[in-house]
């Protein structure tokens, strides 16, 4: 199965394209940690091959790790995190 993402790119992590948009975020945009006090890129990855759950096991670790950092966050509908980005820069 074929999908798209973006990497963010401290973490290697990779994130489906539907969560970073839902968070109005694009391509060079950077994700702030409140209290990590860190600006971490969003960088977009071409699509490839990638199997569902190497995908869902990918999102519940970098959940998870956020959880850690940032015990405010809640979780969306699909299980995903929605908020947990709280400043969003459009600096290039």
């Amino acid at each position: 199965m074929k999908m798209s993402g973006y990497v963010v790119k401290k973490k290697g992590v990779l994130l489906p394209r539907s969560i970073i948009e839902q968070l109005g975020m694009k391509e060079g945009d950077r994700l702030k940690f409140e209290t990590k006090n860190e600006w971490i890129r969003v960088v977009k990855v071409k699509p490839k091959k990638i199997e569902r759950n190497k995908l869902t096991n990918a999102i519940e670790n970098f959940t998870g790790d956020l959880k850690k950092i940032m015990p405010y966050m809640r979780e969306a509908e699909e299980g995903l995190i929605e908020g947990f980005v709280r400043h969003v820069s459009t600096e290039r």
